[in-house]
């Protein structure tokens, strides 16, 4: 859908396939607040993401059945369930390592503070960002996954080296 005037989707509008342009990075929103969800959204579209926000669970399940997102932004209570009840945390956290991989993601959570790496590796996350921190959200982002690829470029290199797929 590149060419549009606007990158930021709301997925429930729309067939769970979503088609853009190859080397386009995406994102998945999935946050029950709308105003948040939209403020989130514009957030990461400035950071060169083409942007989906699925405003519920089951559009959410869908969209990640048929699409791959390289950022997801996941409210903990999504769904009005805690972190542990959370459908699409749940789904994210079933997949195999080989292919969660391939997807940054970012939980938002009203308890665990910005950057605990104990929460984030406890939910199955790159990243946990405290909401009284949205408003730092930009900076944290770009910080954090640029310290990301940097760390898996070694191990897709390594990967590479020995005939395995990369991530």
């Amino acid at each position: 859908m590149k060419g549009e005037d606007e990158s930021i989707h709301q997925s429930d509008e729309v067939s769970p396939l979503h088609l853009i342009e190859t080397g386009d990075k995406t994102a998945l929103v999935c946050i029950g607040d709308q105003a948040l969800s939209e403020k989130i959204g514009q957030v990461v579209r400035e950071l060169g993401y083409h942007v989906v926000v699925a405003q519920k669970p089951s559009s959410a399940l869908s969209r990640l059945k048929y699409n791959h997102y390289d950022l997801i932004v996941l409210d903990e209570s999504y769904g009005e369930t805690d972190g542990s009840k959370n459908p699409v945390l749940l789904h994210l956290q079933s997949l195999p390592m080989p292919v969660r991989r391939k997807s940054f993601l970012c939980l938002l959570s009203q308890q665990s503070v910005t950057l605990d790496h104990m929460a984030a590796f406890r939910f199955g996350a790159n990243l946990t960002l405290n909401f009284r921190d949205v408003e730092k959200m930009q900076v944290v982002l770009e910080r954090v996954i640029k310290d990301n690829d940097v760390f898996y470029a070694v191990f897709n290199d390594e990967l590479s080296k020995r005939g395995a797929s990369s991530v």
